[in-house]
């Protein structure tokens, strides 16, 4: 389906939305989901996700890709960008961490490509996965560098600004996780509550306020996160699980004799989506169309 001289088979995968063009199904998943306003003080935390699930069948080759990438999903602290909290000696809920959790249920399924990598905060990351597969020989690789192929690509590469952010892998051989970690504030680097207070001389000379948060502490955080998973063909169905988390941050700042006390709060609360697979109906369109 994905050309007469291919001989395969794509399944984008929606929630409610499907097109059909040439043989082809895609479908597209967004949702909003949010926190409730009366536990956090009024201000209103807020996942959204867009996910892109496409499931990919070869002739030559055992198993079936299935590929995620969460392109234009994004996290917010507050609903509207503001702090319910915003004096000098008070600053919350401001996003400290989101952690991304991506698996199939069956196990036998395992991750092919994840990104994207470890990184230190450098600003604006680029998240790339890409096979390339040829399936007169039955065999798959990474994408030529010449960008230059016979066969089909399975795979994405986009960027995104998560200044102040640090992106850290620690996916396993069938679970991506994938965490956004808060790095730096404008006084330097954030290790923790402590390091939001000003200790500059302009700061010391203002009595050592606490830092604003960066704005992607507060707004929309991008997410970068994708995955291709290896399925045996013996797998007929699975269901994809997506879990967001995020963990928020409340600081205070008091003076006591000689010394500045710096308190915190966090709060952690996550979302799941289960997207279930058919992938035996990947094969059963090969056969139906003669592949």
């Amino acid at each position: 389906m994905l050309g007469a001289e291919t001989k395969s088979c794509h399944i984008d995968y929606t929630g409610e939305k499907k097109e059909k063009d040439m043989g082809k199904e895609t479908v597209y998943l967004n949702d909003e989901y949010r926190y409730g306003t009366a536990k956090l003080d009024g201000q209103t935390p807020r996942i959204r996700l867009n996910a892109e699930i496409g499931a990919y069948s070869f002739s030559n080759i055992p198993y079936t890709f299935v590929a995620v990438s969460l392109k234009g999903s994004t996290v917010a602290a507050s609903q509207f960008g503001k702090l319910v909290f915003n004096r000098p000696d008070l600053k919350g809920w401001f996003t400290e961490e989101v952690i991304v959790d991506m698996h199939l249920t069956d196990e036998r399924a395992v991750i092919q490509q994840d990104s994207p990598p470890t990184t230190q905060g450098v600003g604006t990351v680029t998240s790339s996965t890409g096979l390339s597969i040829n399936e007169n020989l039955g065999t798959l690789g990474p994408i030529p560098t010449t960008g230059v192929g016979v066969g089909v690509t399975i795979g994405t590469s986009f960027s995104a600004s998560v200044e102040d952010f640090r992106t850290v892998n620690d996916s396993s051989n069938q679970h991506v996780v994938h965490s956004y970690q808060l790095a730096s504030t404008s006084g330097g680097a954030f290790h923790s509550p402590s390091d939001l207070v000003d200790t500059s001389g302009a700061g010391q000379f203002q009595g050592t306020p606490l830092l604003d948060p960066p704005r992607l502490s507060i707004s929309n955080l991008p997410l970068l996160s994708q995955v291709i998973f290896l399925v045996p063909l013996q797998v007929q169905s699975t269901v994809l699980i997506i879990e967001i988390k995020q963990k928020l941050l409340k600081v205070e700042k008091t003076f006591q004799v000689f010394t500045t006390q710096v308190d915190s709060k966090s709060l952690t609360w996550s979302h799941q989506w289960q997207q279930p697979l058919p992938l035996l109906k990947i094969k059963s369109d090969q056969d139906d169309d003669g592949l």
